[in-house]
């Protein structure tokens, strides 16, 4: 590949115009930079009261936001702290209630017990009076009857013939010959073994 003469010259033009052209750029930035700053230098005397009023009034918001700031992270660490103790609390209540519900639980069964032993008991008292009272109304008929009877017996017999009955008095000794066997001979020999009292 062979470049002309005039090839060479254009391919260098625009080589060194391109480059130029960075260049100037370049140094069209920097002019730009030079001017803000000077600018800014020149405008410095004139807005220092307002700058330094605006400065002062942030600078004062900042403070008081800091300070707020610290408020509320003061207030959010209490905060916190507080609903630590009372999720620790309420952690213990659940515990005391549990063990409550369970004594609670051992108590109603033992109410429970207690009743229905009472409610047996009851009845059984029950019973035991109705028993009592066949026993009394038949112990009342003894008595009565005894009564009747004692009547009858003082109605038949009087106060003197009560003397003579023999009530108090020994019986007499049996005699010898009541109390011993006879023999009877009927005149057969087996029939003599018999005895008659």
């Amino acid at each position: 590949m062979s470049l002309t003469l005039t090839d060479s010259y254009s391919l260098t033009g625009s080589l060194v115009r391109s480059f130029d052209q960075e260049k100037n750029n370049i140094q069209a930035q920097q002019k730009k930079k030079m001017v803000k700053s000077s600018s800014s230098l020149e405008n410095k005397p004139c807005c220092s009261k307002a700058c330094k009023k605006n400065t002062d009034s942030l600078n004062s918001k900042i403070t008081d936001l800091s300070e707020k700031l610290s408020d509320r992270e003061n207030m959010l660490y209490h905060y916190k702290l507080g609903l630590s103790q009372v999720e620790a609390r309420l952690v213990e209540f659940k515990n005391q209630e549990i063990k409550l519900c369970e004594k609670i639980r051992g108590l109603e069964f033992s109410v429970e017990c207690k009743t229905n032993r009472i409610e047996n008991l009851t009845k059984e008292l029950k019973e035991l009076k109705k028993e009592k009272e066949g026993f009394d109304s038949k112990l009342t008929g003894f008595k009565s009857a005894s009564k009747d009877l004692d009547k009858l017996l003082k109605s038949q017999r009087s106060d003197k013939n009560n003397e003579g009955l023999g009530y108090s008095a020994v019986p007499p000794l049996l005699l010898k010959s009541t109390l011993l066997p006879r023999r009877i001979c009927l005149g057969q020999h087996s029939l003599s073994s018999q005895m008659i009292l």
